[in-house]
């Protein structure tokens, strides 16, 4: 099992706020906290390869969390690149907590790039 939390700073802008690369077959837990003032809109895509053109929207993985509210997302994908976008107007911070559970049976682990 990989865990890892942190909060990010949502921006006006849409922008990529993390990014998973490797093998994802058994799936991630995500929470989602909306600890700012502002709703934040958000959705996760998913990709053979990391490029913008390439990243396609999960189906009936995105929304908007307003503040003070926490989702959780179970986000299962055989595609090795998964990332999460968000925006909010005047901007807001987002806590995030992933859980992912790993065969490895090769020694390599997925990376959660944050």
């Amino acid at each position: 099992m990989i865990s890892r939390s942190l909060t990010k700073d949502v921006s006006d802008s849409e922008s990529t706020i993390f990014l998973v690369i490797g093998a994802n077959a058994y799936g991630m837990s995500i929470f989602l906290q909306n600890s700012g003032q502002n709703d934040v809109t958000y959705k996760f895509q998913e990709a053979t390869e990391n490029s913008d053109p390439s990243f396609a929207d999960i189906t009936g993985e995105s929304g908007i969390l307003a503040a003070g509210s926490v989702v959780l997302h179970k986000i299962d994908s055989s595609l090795p690149y998964i990332r999460l976008r968000a925006w909010a107007a005047g901007g807001s911070d987002l806590m995030i907590g992933v859980s992912q559970w790993v065969l490895n049976t090769s020694n390599v682990l997925p990376i959660l790039n944050i």
